[in-house]
């Protein structure tokens, strides 16, 4: 004999899956959204850290180069936005997933007198990380920072 489902063979039940469902959605989104937005971060910082190091590399290898004090960075310090710098080979310079260039500042410093020529360069490169969850997750606003230290042979 086929079995019929009668709709109030179950008081009290109908609907329960859409009300189990829109309490539970929100809570599993919240955890997808949450590991993505650690991977970013991680991302980030990781691709920060690989991009001091080459900086700091390419400075240190091509300051060289040029006679006296004329290289086009330096020997005074440097802070601005990485996309406005000229003088860095973009070989350099590791393609930025998910960060726009204008938001990565760009520090570098020479160590050494002035009368002499520098013996080493620290590079630092910082970005403004903006948490995906918004105010959500504690991390909104973190500031990720990578340094580099290449000491110039001369």
């Amino acid at each position: 004999m086929p079995r019929t489902f009668n709709s109030n063979s179950r008081p009290g039940r109908r609907g329960a899956t859409l009300v189990e469902s829109a309490i539970l959605l929100p809570v599993f989104c919240l955890f997808i959204f949450t590991f993505m937005d650690l991977g970013l971060l991680t991302l980030r910082k990781n691709t920060l850290t690989a991009a001091a190091i080459n900086v700091s590399r390419a400075v240190a290898i091509h300051s060289r180069e040029y006679p006296g004090n004329d290289f086009p960075l330096g020997p005074e310090s440097v802070n601005a936005p990485i996309d406005l710098l000229a003088g860095i080979p973009r070989c350099a310079m590791p393609p930025l997933p998910t960060m726009e260039a204008e938001n990565v500042r760009l520090q570098i410093q020479w160590s050494g007198s002035p009368d002499a020529p520098p013996r080493s360069t620290t590079v630092q490169l910082d970005y403004l990380h903006q948490s995906l969850l918004g105010a959500l997750a504690p991390w909104h606003n973190t500031e990720l920072s990578a340094v580099s230290k290449a000491d110039i042979a001369i």
